[in-house]
């Protein structure tokens, strides 16, 4: 960006707009830079809104189905709408959502019923993701059995286990795997009662540095059309 003649250096705002610029670039080069998922656990009433779901209306294949959903027959665990669904094993299982393109991936959330004490949690939750279906990758273990602020409750609440990915962790899935592998069996031998499923991606770096600049350019518009009124104010008096 310090190139002499670089075309924006030919003006004073275009050397103002590459300035102020420079630490959005920076942060977009940043914004690739791998790290590692962290996960965390909360008690919390259904989300309102799902927008921007790569998951919504996805109808997951699965190795085991659903022995009990809630309204009946409702085989979306996708769909915005925050009902159980029940597996019908105790044996490990996997559900697997395609998404309709590629995209990068910033968060996960899993959300899971907390009426029922034996039903409650994922024991031996995993999440991973591929570009082929077969090549898995980025595998992260989930458990929030025992965690404080999990639980049954009496009140119409759920647990929500999200999963956040650093900058540049996944820049690129199509396939989503959320898999129990060990069957998930509660403390009286159920297993979980899962709400809802979400995936988020993460912005584009490139629409970043471009939303940042619209505003410099604005701010530098406003500043001439400030600057232009001072002066005639200036030349009438």
């Amino acid at each position: 960006m310090n190139t002499p003649d670089h075309p924006l250096r030919k003006s004073a705002a275009g050397r103002v707009l590459l300035n102020a610029a420079a630490p959005l670039i920076l942060a977009a080069a940043m914004h690739h830079t791998a790290g590692a998922a962290t996960v965390s656990y909360t008690h919390e009433t259904p989300a309102a809104s799902l927008a921007g779901d790569l998951l919504l209306g996805v109808v997951p294949t699965a190795n085991s189905s659903f022995f009990s959903t809630s309204p009946a027959g409702n085989a979306i665990i996708t769909d915005g709408d925050f009902t159980h669904h029940t597996f019908s094993t105790s044996s490990p299982w996997d559900l697997i959502f395609l998404l309709g393109d590629t995209s990068s991936l910033g968060s996960v959330d899993i959300w899971i019923e907390d009426g029922d004490p034996s039903r409650w949690y994922l024991p031996s939750g995993q999440v991973s993701v591929s570009l082929d279906g077969t090549n898995w990758t980025n595998a992260v273990p989930v458990d929030n059995q025992g965690v404080a602020g999990q639980g049954p409750s009496p009140d119409d609440e759920i647990n929500r286990i999200h999963i956040n990915y650093a900058p540049g962790e996944v820049a690129a899935f199509r396939y989503l795997r959320v898999s129990e592998l060990a069957g998930g069996l509660g403390n009286s031998g159920g297993t979980p009662r899962i709400k809802e499923i979400a995936a988020f991606a993460v912005p584009e770096p490139a629409v970043t540095v471009v939303i940042g600049c619209g505003l410099v350019l604005a701010a530098l518009f406003r500043r001439r059309l400030r600057d232009g009124r001072t002066g005639c104010e200036r030349r009438l008096s």
